[in-house]
């Protein structure tokens, strides 16, 4: 079986059991516990090293691909070109949200009791977040290992040793 079949089938049998579990045990105390304490911080380690690599991805593409055009003449036109694009695909992709937020509108039709029931449940997260602080001891600790994006050195111009200080 090729590889992008087997990615199909485990999508398809991973939404399938999500949605089974949903239906049939949704208010089960297991359920949230699974997720909050097994799927979230998998969920958050997963995406963590996911986004770290993609920052050295990028960079070594452009790299690469500019050290492949060879003359330094076709460089500024091939940039003038990605700017452009990267600049029309930004305006679309802001105006194809924007649009969507004001046709879907959002959590216009939740009920008043359950708006009110997430703003308890999440108020101190929210103040945790915004405070630099984190909102659950023992998950936060273990997911917080994988750094949110690579640690990049400086080193001070003036200094005449090889010795570098990290910054987060």
């Amino acid at each position: 079986m090729k590889l992008y079949t087997k990615i199909f089938v485990g999508l398809l049998a991973g939404g399938l059991s999500g949605l089974a579990v949903n239906v049939w045990a949704g208010r089960a105390t297991w359920v949230r516990w699974v997720d909050t304490n097994v799927a979230g911080p998998v969920g958050q380690i997963f995406l963590r090293l996911l986004l770290m690599t993609v920052v050295p991805l990028v960079f070594t593409s452009i790299t690469l691909g500019v050290a492949q055009l060879g003359d330094i003449r076709k460089v500024g036109r091939v940039g003038a070109r990605s700017l452009a694009y990267f600049l029309l695909s930004t305006v679309i992709s802001t105006v194809i949200g924007i649009l969507l937020v004001n046709v879907v509108r959002p959590g216009v039709g939740v009920p008043v009791e359950v708006r009110q029931q997430l703003l308890d449940a999440y108020r101190g997260q929210v103040a945790g977040l915004q405070a630099g602080g984190s909102t659950t001891f023992g998950v936060d600790l273990f997911v917080n290992i994988v750094p949110r994006r690579p640690r990049t050195s400086t080193c001070s111009a003036s200094s005449a040793s090889r010795w570098c200080s990290a910054r987060p």
